[in-house]
This record gives structure tokens, sequence and C-alpha cells, in this order.
């Protein structure tokens, strides 16, 4: 049986800039997979004009400042150590 999607990262290394209005999607998307039981995670949002806009739309305080990471990878082992220290894990 298959296993159920625990963790979405978004690799953002093209993303230049976050309008408000993207900004209020993604927050959206973000609550909805949660409920779900669905991690969210940003990889690799280097443009500083993008990391500005994502902080002034309340993009970084919905994800968390835990949720962004330098890398793929990064994302990928913040969730399996947060899976293995919590009370949840395997769920």
């Amino acid at each position: 049986m298959a296993q159920p999607c625990r963790l979405v990262v978004i690799e953002a290394n093209g993303v230049i800039y976050i309008d408000f209005t993207g900004s209020q999607i993604l927050q959206q998307l973000v609550t909805d997979l949660r409920r779900r039981g669905v991690d969210v995670a940003v990889a690799r949002l280097e443009s500083e004009r993008a990391q500005q806009a994502a902080a002034r739309t309340g993009l970084i305080a919905a994800l968390g400042d835990d949720r962004m990471f330098r890398s793929v990878e990064d994302a990928i082992r913040g969730r399996q150590s947060r899976s293995q220290n919590s009370p949840f894990a395997g769920y």
C-alpha cells in the first residue's frame, strides 16, 4: 500500500518576487495541506527581493521560519528529524 504524502517542498530558486495575491494563495494552500497532515517547506528562496516580499506579505510567518531551507535535501532532512522526535512519528 502506498504511503500518503507527508511533505511538499517548494523549490523556489527561480522565484524573484512574490506578490500579495500569490502569497495569499500559497498561505491558503499551506493551511489546507496542514489540515490534511501534510507539512510544507520552501527551499532555495535565494532572491533578496523575494525573501523581503515573502516576509512582508506574511508568507514566511504562515510557513514558519523553521520551514525555510537552503536546499531540498535540507528540507527533507528537517522533516525526517522532526518526525523522529515527534510523538506522532509514522503518523
